[in-house]
């Protein structure tokens, strides 16, 4: 299965690759800006796009998502990563 990742988290996008590819996926792409998503999917034609829901930019992850639905083959999933600071008193 190939899997596009939208994701504009460095760490995150790290982290979702590793997680994918140990699952015995391929990732055939990423992005961690909107702007050439579309375009880059329509080249590649991945299975699946993981979508962060609150990727920055003036099209946020929902709006993207419709986007890719109605110009792709492709399924698509929302991801949402956060951040968790330790703290150590």
């Amino acid at each position: 299965m190939k899997i596009f990742i939208v994701e504009d988290n460095a760490s995150h996008l790290k982290l979702l690759k590793a997680k994918v590819n140990s699952l015995g996926y391929q990732v055939i792409g990423s992005s961690q800006t909107i702007q050439q998503v579309l375009p880059t999917i329509q080249q590649t034609l991945p299975d699946v796009v993981l979508v962060d829901i609150n990727i920055q930019g003036e099209n946020h992850g929902i709006q993207l998502a419709k986007e890719i639905k109605e110009n792709t083959n492709a399924a698509v999933s929302y991801t949402h990563l956060r951040a968790h600071e330790t703290r150590h008193d």
